[in-house]
């Protein structure tokens, strides 16, 4: 059993899809672990890169397949969520001090 961390991106143009891989490759190298690439052609639908992760040689996934999927999503400039993008307006007395007695009891939305 081998789990794969794979994403695909969507390309307006086959340019822009190689110029990506490009990115890919070089952010690649520099931390010594590269994704196969699959890259599918839709003519006027555009192109579709693949990219998969995995540690061949641990036959598992690693820190170092996280990290370079991590990277490859901060050069595309996607799909990252930082908590700076959302506010919650929570009634000071809302918010919980302890945990619910038993653990698990607690209703949210009563």
């Amino acid at each position: 059993l081998c789990f794969i961390l794979r994403k695909s991106f969507h390309f307006d143009s086959y340019t822009g899809a190689l110029e990506f891989a490009q990115k890919v490759d070089e952010i690649s190298t520099l931390m010594d672990h590269h994704a196969n690439m699959k890259i599918t052609h839709k003519c006027v639908n555009g192109v579709d890169l693949e990219l998969q992760f995995f540690s061949f040689e641990a036959k598992e996934l690693t820190e170092k397949d996280f990290d370079a999927a991590k990277a490859v999503d901060t050069i595309h400039g996607g799909n990252q969520i930082t908590m700076s993008d959302f506010s919650y307006n929570l009634d000071h007395n809302a918010i919980a001090k302890y945990p619910a007695e038993p653990r698990g009891s607690s209703k949210l939305l009563q």
